[in-house]
């Protein structure tokens, strides 16, 4: 990506995340989960203008960023009010787990790895994390905390634009992919009707978090 590009880029992400974060607390003070999936919709929007013409390699937008796309669909119409009962919500919820891995693996096996895939792909698992969290609290059984899940990946963001650490990325490792994968399957569960094992799931996650994020901050930071 060319400088300009870049920046362009970062003035997406940290945008996308006070966006991000605003739709959280209107939620926090009673609002559905849709005050975080509409200004995402239109987020996402933004970005894809932003990378017209490099979305894939040749220009095409691609099958794996469709997936990608259709997962951040399914994710959104979770944040709606409607008539999925638990159990299908979950069931919904394992769908788009499921195809978490579908749109990496096309993007490798096709040549269809960009720039714009991995910012769609990974900003698509923190709004799906926000997207469960804000059904958590809509459900009424879980308090306001339950929402921080969601809400620490931009939180990160923009406090790593403030603070201006020595690096600005961390580096992936399996810790960090598992942690993930156990937030998301964890919060999952957690939409399903098991009384005080759903509170204790989620309380664990919320924790496993907020771990996961002062390690990879400690990591920005070291020599």
């Amino acid at each position: 990506m060319t400088r300009s590009a870049e920046a362009r880029l970062d003035l997406w992400t940290d945008s996308h995340a006070l966006v991000m974060l605003a739709g959280t607390v209107a939620v926090a003070a009673g609002a559905s989960g849709s005050a975080c999936a509409v200004p995402a919709a239109v987020s996402f929007a933004v970005l894809t203008f932003v990378f017209r013409g490099a979305w894939a390699p040749g220009g095409h937008y691609g099958r794996a960023n469709a997936v990608t796309a259709f997962r951040f669909l399914l994710a959104a119409a979770l944040t709606f009010d409607g008539p999925l009962p638990p159990l299908g919500q979950t069931l919904a919820a394992g769908s788009i787990l499921l195809l978490d891995g579908l749109d990496g693996w096309l993007a490798r096996r096709y040549g269809l790895i960009s720039r714009y895939g991995e910012t769609l792909d990974m900003e698509v698992d923190a709004f799906f994390t926000l997207a469960l969290c804000t059904v958590l609290f809509g459900s009424q059984r879980f308090g306001a905390w339950v929402l921080i899940p969601g809400a620490l990946r931009y939180l990160f963001v923009l406090g790593i634009r403030c603070a201006g650490p020595p690096l600005r990325r961390a580096k992936s490792s399996r810790w960090s992919r598992a942690i993930g994968a156990t937030v998301l399957s964890g919060l999952t569960l957690s939409l399903l009707p098991i009384g005080e094992w759903a509170v204790a799931i989620a309380g664990f996650v919320t924790v496993a978090v907020i771990g996961s994020f002062a390690a990879s901050a400690w990591q920005l930071y070291r020599p």
